[in-house]
């Protein structure tokens, strides 16, 4: 399983061309006709967004943001433009956490890290100011793999009842219960097993490999962000050799996990370049990497690393 991350080796992936077919038919913006742009958002100061949610409850969104000595997770409410002013820091990581994947279950926050093997848990407080603050309130292990490998944390979604889904930047999607995980353990994130000797309780409730929905044997690499939306799981794909930008549609079938289809975003992204005045591309890459469903439009909300803009989009 590659995973462009932590080894570097995009030139040895497929191009993401040839697991996707193209798509039929193209509309206005340069997108494909199964995107439909609605609402466009400008924000001031964009982070390096690693995990992106809408919670109903509280109609705002989270975004927990990544880098070394930078992480933390921010909420604020969708307007536009969304200014500095309304952005309220809710939970500062400590410089050693590069943060990731961001889910809710009830009242509970779930946050993901990169290397360190935690997932960071949080209940949000409210002070008499209306200021928002995420109290940590216990950090859990990431599981181990089928190879007793505790992977890199990348996505994090939820079906916001009983079970988190994540990714790896593999073509692999881990179900995690949380009422099974343990308490992180510095010894034991550094234990190696001998084959065979994987204790059961560190391990994943389910690990599911997607390939593409075009060729069966192919397996569909490079998968980041998650949103779960009733039975359809959305997944941002990864390139960094190119600015393209896709998401896969996943069905979840009971034990399986099957991906349906692709949606090309590409012409997001050469909007946005433009918004900001590249015109010619974005001269450094800014990758795509969140997906939030807004509830009360039932749009899906549209960002990426560093990106000053939000797009409102339907996919049909």
């Amino acid at each position: 399983f590659y995973n462009v991350k932590s080894t570097n080796i995009i030139n040895l992936l497929p191009p993401l061309k040839s697991f996707i077919n193209p798509r039929p038919g193209w509309g206005m913006n340069g997108l494909s006709s199964d995107i439909v742009l609605v609402n466009t958002y400008y924000t001031e100061d964009p982070r390096f967004i690693e995990g992106f949610l809408y919670d109903p409850e509280s109609d705002l969104l989270y975004e927990s943001y990544g880098l070394y000595e930078e992480s933390g997770i921010r909420a604020y409410p969708l307007e536009d433009p969304i200014f500095e002013e309304d952005i309220q820091l809710v939970y500062q990581n400590p410089p050693e956490e590069f943060a990731e994947g961001l889910a809710k279950i009830g009242d509970i926050f779930y946050q993901l890290t990169y290397h360190e093997g935690i997932i960071n848990t949080f209940r949000e407080e409210i002070d008499n100011n209306d200021n928002r603050l995420f109290r940590l309130k216990q950090q859990y292990a990431i599981p181990r793999d089928e190879d007793c490998i505790i992977p890199e944390g990348w996505g994090l979604t939820s079906d916001n009842e009983e079970f988190l889904y994540m990714s790896d930047g593999s073509n692999r999607i881990f179900r995690i219960n949380p009422n099974d995980l343990l308490e992180f353990d510095r010894d034991e994130f550094e234990l190696n097993y001998a084959e065979g000797e994987c204790p059961e309780e560190t391990q994943f409730d389910e690990t599911y490999h997607i390939y593409s929905p075009d060729n069966p044997e192919l397996p569909l690499g490079n998968l980041n962000e998650l949103e779960l939306v009733g039975d359809l799981l959305y997944v941002n794909i990864l390139d960094f050799s190119v600015n393209t930008f896709y998401i896969a549609q996943i069905e979840l079938n009971g034990s399986s996990l099957t991906a349906t289809r692709i949606y090309d975003l590409c012409g997001l992204y050469e909007q946005m370049c433009t918004e900001i005045g590249e015109e010619d591309g974005c001269q450094t890459p800014r990758e795509f990497n969140g997906i939030a469903f807004h509830d009360p439009s039932s749009t899906f909300l549209i960002t990426g690393k560093d990106w000053p803009i939000i797009f409102s989009v339907e996919l049909n």
